[in-house]
């Protein structure tokens, strides 16, 4: 990342752009990525990337740089007037807006009209070839609750399975596609978010609820298809993609049938 004082010596200075993404869940900054990198197919100009999880963005090619948003935090390290005041222009990117509020574009494509480019469909991150390949036995990812946290029982509506529909769907997995192994992406343990790109590019197929997972699948440069769990029907067309299969019930909790779960599921396995 590049230091604060050193960017006035950039060679774009004055007539650099920055993107500043307020901060949101990992899934709603991997959706900037689609617009970015159409605003650099159509302007061809690289951004600077103002983001709290700048390793996501920093190795792409529509980045200048990225800069950790962290560092702007209010302890006044650092004059942020002085920081901004060098760009040209500041673009600031938000997941809701009017237009995504009232559900008249995906997450996608709101971040595409903030940015004023025309609107693609999925995320984009490139990945080195090199990383593409994995020489280990096949493996599907699931994504069925937040990580390090519990759910025990049902306590209000919401997007996530509770532990219980969790463990029991995962240890039905294992035993079911005894040729895959079953690995819950939150429990991987990485070092910066490219690496999690790397795991999810490489695997065969996943089964998730709506979190990061679904978006990082995505990723237009390697797609993965999968299936995806909803308890909102809605929620489909403002976040979901339509390369997966999307099974939803209007319940508490998100679709649940795992007979039928199982059977979309082999479908991507053929």
């Amino acid at each position: 990342m590049i230091p604060i004082q050193e960017l006035g010596k950039q060679e774009d200075v004055g007539n650099a752009e920055a993107v500043y993404i307020l901060y949101g869940g990992l899934g709603d900054q991997v959706c900037v990525s689609g617009s970015l990198n159409q605003f650099y197919k159509q302007y061809k100009k690289r951004l600077y990337i103002i983001s709290d999880r700048p390793s996501l963005f920093a190795n792409q090619e529509y980045c200048k740089e990225a800069i950790n948003l962290d560092i702007l935090s209010g302890g006044g390290e650092y004059n942020q007037f002085a920081l901004f005041k060098k760009f040209k222009k500041i673009h600031t990117l938000y997941w809701q807006n009017e237009s995504h509020l009232k559900g008249e574009n995906t997450i996608v494509e709101n971040y595409c009209d903030q940015l004023k480019v025309s609107r693609v469909k999925y995320p984009f991150f490139k990945i080195n070839k090199n990383d593409l390949s994995s020489k280990n036995k096949p493996y599907i990812l699931v994504s069925f609750k937040r990580p390090n946290t519990e759910q025990p029982f049902i306590a209000s509506r919401n997007k996530f399975l509770s532990d219980k529909t969790n463990n029991e769907f995962f240890f039905k997995l294992k035993k079911d596609l005894k040729d895959y192994d079953i690995f819950d992406l939150g429990q991987i343990k990485i070092t910066s978010f490219y690496d999690l790109l790397v795991v999810v590019a490489n695997c065969t197929t996943f089964v998730s609820v709506d979190t990061a997972l679904q978006h990082l699948a995505a990723n237009e440069f390697c797609q993965k298809k999968g299936v995806v769990l909803w308890n909102n029907e809605q929620n489909i067309n403002l976040y979901g993609y339509d390369i997966n299969e999307n099974l939803f019930n209007e319940f508490v909790q998100p679709y649940d049938n795992y007979d039928i779960i199982l059977k979309k599921l082999l479908q991507f396995l053929k």
